[in-house]
């Protein structure tokens, strides 16, 4: 019989940090957006709209949460999944706040270091994840 291949200890702890992460971001986007964007520093927002985001943002987290103990290979799915949703949020940010007629708040670049850097690590893990051999 074949031995499953193991995930690494730190990439699992790295993952339920970042299902922590997403969603205490979530709750506070779904259950208190003005006081999120209180702290923000942003004057304009749409409660919908931070609705709806924390509701994909909550989505992609439970479903880490559900799958984190899943073979090498659903891992390897989920980190697309995390990758993608990271890197489009990183490009959109950067896109908007590196636009000539906007000033980004210091809240925003904590936001871009929030979504860039996590994007990065993922990144590393996706490529040590690509070298174990899958199931």
């Amino acid at each position: 019989m074949e031995e499953k291949q193991q995930i690494p200890d730190k990439l699992k702890s790295t993952m339920n940090l970042h299902i922590v992460n997403d969603l205490i971001l979530c709750v506070s986007l779904f259950f208190f957006p003005e006081h999120f964007i209180q702290f923000s520093g942003w004057k304009n927002f749409d409660p919908f709209a931070l609705r709806l985001i924390a509701a994909g943002l909550s989505a992609v987290a439970i479903e880490l949460y559900l799958k984190r103990n899943s073979s090498l290979e659903t891992y390897t799915s989920l980190f697309n999944v995390k990758l993608f949703t990271l890197g489009l949020a990183a490009t959109g940010a950067a896109i908007t706040m590196f636009n000539n007629v906007y000033h980004p708040t210091t809240a925003e670049w904590i936001l871009l270091g929030g979504t860039g850097i996590p994007f990065i690590q993922m990144g590393y893990w996706k490529i040590k994840l690509n070298k174990l051999p899958q199931d």
